[in-house]
């Protein structure tokens, strides 16, 4: 092992005779502040091999050090994300980023948009930055094909539509919406193990029978301008804001962690002073638990 210090990390001055490294307190480890201490400190840049030495365990105890064959390659591959968001993934996933860059890689991400392209645009310029590479939806799939995943985004309410072919080829797919001011983000959909859209939709007609009339209206409204020329009101950083929480919860579903929408609705204000979060169960009556 060539031991390198974890990006993001850095050696600090206290003061006192003593030096620190890392800021967060929480995994900070407190060196006394001399001439061999340095030395090592120095040489963790990937070009000396690990003697084993006591406080490199407790560095690697900390996490405070990689592998530099966990980070530089990474970094310096063009085909994947930019250099530093090959840092953030080294930084968050160790010697399982290199793995995960690759999956990344393999990925190709559909969007889906409706309610104008703005959304859509926008998830995948940040899709993009995080090494996914957006494709235009195909109409059938060779089993040979890479893997895919789906992000519905846009203004209003989707067409339940726009997600059923998803769902019947069992592709993971989120959803982002801007909605009556708010955002929307979420569900994550995994077919046949989380809650659907048409799922959420269920839920909703137990409780007004009227639901599936109002949402079908209320789709076909918002994709259009009002009569009186008024737009769908849309916040432009809270759009952004969704639409980065839409691909972080993609990329962080490539690599292999549970996103945080997962059979989750999360709702956010401009103000974002409310983070509304709500749990779908599958409901009996969908058709995507039909199998």
């Amino acid at each position: 092992m060539r031991p390198l210090l974890r990006p993001g990390t850095h050696v600090l001055q206290r003061g006192d005779g003593r030096l620190q490294l890392g800021l967060d307190p929480a995994s900070a480890v407190i060196l006394p502040d001399e001439p061999e201490v340095r030395e090592l400190l120095a040489g963790l840049d990937g070009s000396t091999r690990d003697d084993d030495l006591p406080l490199l365990t407790v560095l690697r105890e900390q996490s405070l050090v990689l592998d530099e064959h966990d980070v530089l390659p990474l970094l310096n591959a063009s085909n994947r994300c930019p250099a530093p968001a090959a840092a953030a993934l080294a930084r968050q996933r160790g010697a399982a980023a290199g793995p995960a860059a690759d999956r990344r890689a393999a990925t190709r991400l559909e969007v889906r948009g409706f309610g104008g392209d703005e959304l859509a645009d926008q998830v995948v310029a940040l899709a993009g930055r995080l090494g996914l590479r957006a494709g235009a939806p195909s109409r059938k799939r060779a089993s040979g094909d890479d893997a895919v995943v789906g992000v519905l985004a846009g203004i209003g309410e989707p067409d339940r539509e726009l997600a059923d072919p998803w769902v019947r080829e069992s592709t993971p797919y989120v959803v982002v919406r801007m909605c009556e001011g708010h955002a929307v983000v979420g569900p994550f959909v995994a077919p046949g193990r989380t809650s659907c859209l048409r799922c959420i939709d269920a839920h909703h007609t137990d409780a007004d029978p009227a639901w599936p009339l109002l949402v079908q209206q209320y789709s076909r409204l918002s994709s259009r301008p009002r009569r009186d020329g008024v737009p769908e009101p849309v916040d432009p950083v809270l759009a952004t804001l969704a639409a980065a929480w839409a691909v972080r919860d993609l990329a962080s579903y490539v690599d292999g962690v549970r996103p945080s929408t997962w059979s989750t609705t999360l709702v956010l204000d401009a103000e974002l002073a409310e983070v509304e979060s709500r749990c779908w169960l599958r409901h009996p009556e969908c058709g995507c638990g039909w199998a």
